[in-house]
């Protein structure tokens, strides 16, 4: 279950940067605030989700200003479901304010941003708003648009295995029954699964079985 942060409670906040004086830095601005508490401060990779995962903060605060940023926020929301994410250091151009919010994240404080700025942002993100400028919003709007005037068919973007495991999964088998089908490990069809899933942008594989089939190609 997701937990509430009350207006009155402090806000656990983890610093993730490879940056040791970007870390320090955001560590003295937010440590300023009353009712900020930082509880971890982690560097990249498996050491973040590591950390924030026996921290338990309402919030992680990644820095985007070096490579692997996206990677990092990925694999938070991944683990971490509940656990808002603010992208700190980010370009204040349409397409990577875009691209942060296409994977995820609660709230997102540009490169010049002031101190007051990030403050204002995490609380905002706590409060499941979002600080953004009109120009900005009306992008999100407009790619909002594309993609809902876009309708996916159901082997965009799928291996030829993939295809065929959901052809399968339409046919109504399970995953036993599909590996045995193409004479595979169990296990691979869970993978297989897993990937097919996430490339259609779909939670569970009836989901899946209900996107249009991509018209079939005529042979000559």
């Amino acid at each position: 279950m997701m937990r509430e942060v009350s207006s009155h409670a402090a806000i656990r906040v983890c610093v993730v940067s490879d940056v040791r004086i970007y870390r320090e830095g955001l560590v003295l601005a937010l440590s300023r605030v009353e009712d900020f508490h930082v509880v971890a401060i982690a560097s990249r990779g498996a050491v973040a989700l590591t950390d924030t995962r026996d921290a338990s903060p309402d919030i992680v605060i990644v820095d985007m200003g070096a490579a692997g940023g996206i990677e990092v926020i990925r694999l938070l929301r991944r683990e971490l479901p509940d656990v808002k994410l603010v992208a700190f250091g980010v370009d204040d151009t349409e397409q990577d304010i875009i691209a942060c919010a296409e994977i995820g994240i609660a709230g997102y404080v540009c490169r010049d941003a002031s101190s007051e700025e990030l403050v204002a942002n995490v609380r905002s993100a706590v409060r499941d708003e979002v600080i953004c400028s009109p120009k900005i919003a009306a992008s999100l709007f407009r790619r909002l648009a594309s993609l809902a005037s876009h309708v996916p068919t159901a082997d965009e973007a799928l291996t030829m295995r993939e295809r065929e495991v959901l052809t399968l999964i339409r046919a109504g088998l399970a995953n036993k029954q599909i590996a045995a089908q193409l004479r595979i490990a169990e296990a691979t069809v869970k993978n297989h699964v897993h990937n097919l899933l996430e490339k259609l942008q779909v939670k569970r594989r009836a989901q899946a079985a209900r996107l249009p089939e991509a018209p079939r190609r005529r042979t000559s």
